[in-house]
């Protein structure tokens, strides 16, 4: 089904209030979220597309009634959550008391659904949900209702700033994701002297931005900020942007060959064993929508070109 075709459906489905067409809607959505995740467990990776993308406008912000299909589970407080996991690895999720029938209610859906973790949510009645991958869904306890989108926090009550949540604890998950990346794995341009903070950029060796970004690295690196990149081809990874930023990957010099291709030179277009379209995907599960795309130490995106100055202040280096 296409892309506009599936946003229409579900549309007229939260429209309707039918449970059966909701539930249709939704089922790619929730399946979308798993099998792929628990191939790519052990190498950081899962090949998933960030939730916001697989929903309308409409059905990110709907409430969904799973109640009409829920159906009775008996499933103890204590249990753990076991989805049938990639050889090798072990996987299991401690269901914290009140949960358990949300959880029934998420298998109901999808029974291969990766739920990494299930805590008390700060919106009262709610669960929050981290699901391999980075994606983060609300439930009630009761099972009946999970809401897909934003948590704020307004402050209305205590006069604070407004606070996304959502993306607060996102950054934790994405955070943890980026950490798990192995430096080798990763082209490092290092600060000079002590280093004061590192972040982490998606980069796409024909985009301009990128470029921009590169012919400035001196700047970056005399602040003490260590730029450690990782490949993003926009086009995909058919093109020829996946070529060429494989052949920096697989370069004797990696560092040389970057700077060259991001130059306009023609480089040695080797090819190996490298992690180039694990990142793409890893990219793409953590919500990367263009490059440059910079990843702080603490798990913040910060998308698109900053100058050097503009950044060393965003990360807390002024």
């Amino acid at each position: 089904m296409q892309r506009t075709e599936r946003r229409l459906m579900q549309n007229r489905a939260v429209q309707s209030g039918n449970p059966k067409l909701v539930q249709r809607a939704i089922q790619p959505v929730i399946s979308g979220l798993g099998s792929s995740a628990l191939r790519y467990r052990a190498r950081i990776c899962a090949n998933l597309r960030p939730l916001s993308r697989s929903l309308s406008t409409a059905m990110v912000f709907a409430v969904l009634n799973l109640g009409a299909f829920a159906g009775p589970a008996a499933v103890s407080a204590e249990s753990r959550v076991q989805p049938p996991a990639a050889a090798g690895s072990s996987y299991q999720t401690v269901v914290p008391k009140g949960a358990a029938k949300l959880v029934a209610a998420l298998r109901r859906v999808n029974p291969n659904i990766p739920i990494e973790r299930i805590y008390p949510a700060e919106m009262n009645g709610f669960f929050g949900v981290d699901i391999m991958g980075g994606q983060v869904l609300y439930g009630t306890a009761d099972g009946r209702y999970i809401i897909t989108g934003e948590l704020f926090a307004t402050g209305f009550e205590t006069g604070a700033e407004v606070v996304n949540l959502t993306e607060q604890h996102r950054a934790v998950i994405r955070k943890d994701l980026m950490a798990a990346i192995p430096l080798k794995d990763m082209i490092v341009f290092p600060a000079k002297g002590q280093p004061r903070d590192y972040v982490q950029i998606f980069t796409d060796v024909d985009c301009g931005y990128c470029q921009k970004l590169h012919a400035e690295m001196a700047g970056y690196n005399e602040l003490g900020i260590e730029v450690r990149y990782l490949a993003y081809p926009r086009a995909g990874l058919d093109s020829e942007s996946y070529t060429k930023i494989v052949g920096a990957w697989c370069a004797e010099d990696p560092q040389g060959a970057l700077t060259a291709v991001k130059a306009g030179a023609t480089i040695v277009l080797n090819d190996c064993s490298n992690p180039v379209a694990d990142q793409y995907r890893l990219g793409q599960q953590i919500g990367v929508q263009g490059t440059p795309a910079i990843v702080t130490s603490t798990g913040q995106m910060l998308p698109g070109y900053l100058p050097p100055q503009e950044l060393a202040g965003r990360i807390g280096l002024e």
